[in-house]
């Protein structure tokens, strides 16, 4: 599994009160993502300010639509592998580590 391109794409609007743990999980890998992907849909509560912190790509859109919202994250991704996260959630530090495997499989 090494050497394989992964993107983490995040989906998020007004999550200033979970972002923060969101993108702490993402960083704390212990298999790197390539790039994390964090597509904002119009927040106005200061996430965007709290995003611009992290060593993140950041895309702006207004369009609430989740469907476009995906879509313009896996555009704009690097990896070969797209996982999808939203705001409020974080994941185990073994989070893409125990995924990968799985992609080897049938």
């Amino acid at each position: 599994m090494q050497g394989r391109r992964v993107s983490v794409v995040v989906l998020t609007k007004n999550s200033i009160d979970t972002i923060q743990s969101c993108l702490d999980s993402l960083i704390d890998q212990s298999v790197p993502a390539t790039e994390i992907i964090v597509v904002d849909g119009g927040s106005t509560d200061g996430t965007l300010e709290l995003v611009k912190k992290y060593p993140v790509q950041l895309i702006e859109e207004n369009t609430n639509s989740i469907g476009y919202a995906r879509n313009l994250g896996v555009k704009n991704a690097r990896g070969e592998i797209v996982f999808f996260l939203d705001s409020d959630c974080y994941c185990a530090s073994d989070w893409i580590e125990s995924i990968l495997p799985h992609f080897d499989r049938d």
